[in-house]
């Protein structure tokens, strides 16, 4: 937050729709604070950034990556960012991304997860950039580390 020094306590500002009492019992054990995680999340990487790695929701990930995937042509030219989320938008389940709401952001995220393990392949040279489908790296399967 504003004013917090580096390497100082994290304040964290939080709403929870139950009483203080019974959120700090659930803070004071393991059970408790795993309770305030997601059901169910997914460690991504980036391209872009070696190394890094970030905890997304796994149902919006394997609805997103799945529409990606049936999206993306094998062979060039491949697709245009803006081509890409359009055609993956078509394939995305109204339930999880009514409207199409978010789908650009949840393209981009398993984009950039899939073309860190090799199944997704980034045309550097095309203008604009281009995506296709690449044949990945054995063993990596593109669905994210489970954690």
């Amino acid at each position: 937050m504003h004013g917090d020094a580096i390497g100082g306590p994290i304040r964290w500002r939080t709403h929870v729709p139950a009483p203080p009492a019974e959120v700090f019992a659930a803070l004071a054990t393991d059970a408790g604070r795993a309770s305030f995680w997601a059901s169910s999340a997914i460690e991504v990487e980036n391209v872009d950034v070696p190394g890094t790695t970030a905890r997304v929701d796994a149902t919006m990930y394997r609805a997103a990556r799945a529409a990606l995937l049936r999206a993306l042509p094998d062979a060039p030219p491949g697709l245009t960012q803006a081509e890409m989320i359009a055609a993956t938008q078509r394939h995305l389940p109204e339930d999880l991304f009514p409207g199409g709401a978010k789908a650009g952001w949840w393209v981009k995220c398993v984009q950039l997860d899939l073309e860190a393990k090799g199944l997704v392949v980034r045309d550097r040279a095309a203008k604009p950039l281009r995506w296709r489908r690449g044949g990945g790296e054995p063993g990596r399967d593109g669905g994210g580390t489970r954690t």
